[in-house]
């Protein structure tokens, strides 16, 4: 796969890591160190793979069009970290369509997914984080299962205070409609089956 230089991508403007990426066309892009993401928008029917040889910092929301021939991937390899004012501050449960989702697409590490926190803000006046609505994929520790002993893991360092006994700090919902648009690698195998008298 022929990959091209994020930084010098038309509709990216980049200062040092941080890029701020509009509407790219169908392609593989790379980072050749960390990556911070401090906007995003999709252009329509594209197929975007992101490639960052480090840590990828998410400070924005990213949406991407659930009609069909949209795909976005971000692959780290190292972590993801998404910033604490990525989310609402109004909690829903459920979230059900993308009005109140925060991040779309499949995102991978082959180490940690970190959602990052204002801090210990609850005992200082009841001030919770950002509700953060996924709809894709969180995929940590993705070397395996061609390596093993990752320690990868997906952390959720969020709270909602007092809000916790009501709402989730994380939600996350399906995008079926990015599936079909992987290649058949990372397509689950479909087995029937049925018993027959012998």
């Amino acid at each position: 796969v022929t990959t091209t230089p994020l930084a010098s991508a038309a509709g990216v403007t980049c200062v040092g890591t941080s890029c701020s990426i509009a509407n790219l066309p169908t392609g593989a892009y790379h980072m050749d160190s960390d990556l911070t993401i401090t906007s995003y928008s999709h252009l329509a029917g594209s197929h975007v793979l992101l490639l960052v040889n480090g840590d990828a910092a998410i400070n924005t929301n990213i949406k991407t069009p659930s009609d069909v021939g949209n795909l976005l991937v971000l692959a780290a390899k190292k972590n993801i970290y998404i910033d604490p004012n990525v989310g609402k501050s109004t909690f829903a449960l459920p979230c059900i369509n993308s009005s109140c989702t925060n991040l779309e697409g499949i995102f991978t590490a082959e180490e940690s997914i970190i959602l990052q926190s204002l801090g210990d803000t609850c005992a200082e006046g009841e001030t919770p984080d950002k509700q953060l609505n996924l709809a894709g994929t969180f995929i940590t520790n993705s070397l395996k299962p061609f390596k093993v002993g990752g320690t990868g893991i997906f952390q959720n360092r969020r709270s909602l205070c007092a809000q916790d006994a009501n709402f989730p700090s994380f939600t996350i919902q399906s995008r079926y409609d990015f599936v079909p648009q992987l290649t058949d690698f990372y397509k689950a195998p479909s087995v029937r089956w049925k018993e027959v008298n012998p």
